[in-house]
C-alpha cells in the first residue's frame, strides 16, 4: 500500500470516528441493539446520551488493566445507567475480533473499581463496535449472549437479571441495502459505504441528518470511499490519487493537506487535523509554519 493510499484510509477512518459522535446516528444504534433503548423515542434516548453539542466525546486517553497492558478506545460514553465505548474498524482484523470486544467491555467495567469497593455503584458496560471492509455483502448486527437472552424475554434493561454487567453488540456493515433492515445498519451503510453523494444525502435527511455541514461531510466521504472502494477491488489502485512526490516529511505533509483539500472539499484545519495526526507536536508547528509560508 502506497503513502497516499494509507493518508487516504486515515482520512477515511478519522471522518468517519467523528460520525459516530453524533448522537442522531448512535440513538439508532441505541435503539436497535440496548433493550433499554427499544421503546424510546430517537429524541428520548438522544436525550440520555451524556453529550456535548450532540457529540459524545473522544475517549482521549488509555484504560490500564491490571496485566500492564493498556487499551485505547476511539470514544466513550455514558448514557442511562450505562458506561460503555464505541470503535469503529475500517479494516478486517487479522486477529478474533470478539477476543478483543471482551477485552474492551471487561476494563470499562473493571475501571470503574476504586478503592474501597461499592459493588452498588458499578454500572453495566456496552461495548459497540463497527466493522467496514468491502468484502461483506450484507450487514449483520450481533450482540453477546446477555443482549439476545433479553431480546428473547422481551424485557428491559430494568428487568433483567442484575448479573448482565458485560454487554457487546457488533454492526457488521455490508455493501447492499435490503428493504428490512434495521434503521441503524441503513445509516451506517449510508455513511460509510455509500459513494454517491446525493443519494447518501436524500436517504440520510430521512433520519434527520440533513444541514449544510452535513451534506459536506458526506461528500468528504463518499470522495474516501470511493478511493478505499477501487483499492480494496482493483489490485490497490485508487482513483483520483493526489499527484506529485515531494521530498521531506514536513513537506509531504503540507503538500498532501493542500491536495486534499481541493480533491475532497474539506477545510484547512478538518485537512490539517487528518493528515498530521500521527506526527508529533514539533513536526506539526513545522507544518503550520510552512502552510503559513505558503499561503503568505
Amino acid at each position: 500500500m502506497t503513502s497516499r493510499e494509507i493518508q487516504t484510509r486515515n482520512a477515511y477512518d478519522t471522518l468517519a470516528k467523528e460520525f459516530i459522535r453524533d448522537t442522531r446516528v448512535l440513538a439508532y444504534m441505541f435503539k436497535d441493539c440496548v433493550p433499554a433503548f427499544s421503546s424510546f423515542s430517537i429524541e428520548e434516548i438522544k436525550s440520555e446520551i451524556h453529550a456535548c453539542h450532540g457529540m459524545i466525546d473522544h475517549a482521549g486517553g488509555e484504560i490500564p488493566l491490571a496485566s500492564g497492558a493498556r487499551i485505547i478506545p476511539d470514544l466513550l460514553f455514558a448514557a442511562k445507567q450505562l458506561k460503555g465505548n464505541v470503535d469503529f474498524q475500517k479494516d478486517k482484523p487479522s486477529y478474533k475480533l470478539e477476543a478483543r470486544i471482551s477485552a474492551y467491555a471487561s476494563a470499562l467495567l473493571c475501571h470503574q473499581i476504586d478503592p474501597p469497593i461499592d459493588y452498588d455503584r458499578i454500572l453495566p458496560v456496552l461495548s459497540i463496535w463497527i466493522t467496514n471492509y468491502y468484502e461483506l455483502e450484507e450487514s449483520c448486527l450481533r450482540a453477546s449472549t446477555n443482549y439476545e437472552t433479553i431480546k428473547k424475554r422481551n424485557c428491559t434493561r430494568t428487568e433483567r437479571s442484575n448479573n448482565d454487567f458485560i454487554n457487546w453488540c457488533l454492526f457488521e456493515i455490508g455493501n447492499r441495502i435490503y428493504e428490512d433492515d434495521l434503521d441503524s445498519a441503513r445509516i451506517l451503510h449510508y455513511q460509510f459505504k455509500c459513494r454517491d453523494e446525493k443519494e447518501a444525502a436524500k436517504q440520510l435527511a430521512k433520519y434527520g441528518i440533513n444541514t449544510r455541514e452535513d451534506r459536506k461531510r458526506w461528500k468528504t466521504m463518499c470522495n474516501l470511499s470511493e478511493g478505499i472502494y477501487e483499492h480494496g477491488h482493483h489490485d490497490g489502485k485508487i482513483e483520483g490519487k493526489i499527484e506529485g512526490k515531494i521530498e521531506g516529511k514536513i513537506e509531504q505533509a503540507v503538500s498532501t493537506i493542500f491536495a486534499a483539500m481541493k480533491k475532497f472539499n474539506i477545510s484547512m484545519d478538518d485537512a490539517f487535523e487528518i493528515f498530521t495526526e500521527n506526527l508529533a507536536p514539533s513536526e506539526k508547528e513545522e507544518v503550520a509554519k510552512e502552510m503559513t509560508r505558503k499561503l503568505n
